[in-house]
């Protein structure tokens, strides 16, 4: 059992609103890997960078929450959705803290 976190504007989210279909990013990349809990984190309308920021902000929590569940030492991978007109501004971006 791992942890994949999406991360990313929203495309990444992009028909959340359709109750209960897997039709979203994340969705579909849960349908396709076994025995992995698959969580979406996107934020609408921010960029790709503020979603990327405030997942960074909150790791250690995601990671610790998910181990309460699941137990330590699990392998854990972020997937980072960003639209082509985004590609520019990682090259000045602030890594930050």
């Amino acid at each position: 059992m791992g942890l994949v976190v999406a991360v990313g504007t929203s495309y990444t989210g992009q028909y959340t609103w359709m109750i209960n279909q897997p039709v979203g990013f994340a969705w579909q990349l849960g349908l396709h890997l076994q025995n992995v809990e698959v969580q979406n984190r996107p934020i609408a309308g921010h960029g790709s960078f503020a979603a990327f920021k405030q997942f960074w902000q909150q790791r250690h929590e995601i990671s610790d929450e998910f181990a309460k569940h699941n137990g330590p030492g699990k392998p854990k991978v972020v997937v980072l959705e960003f639209p082509i007109r985004d590609v520019q501004g990682i090259i000045g971006a602030d890594p930050g803290p």
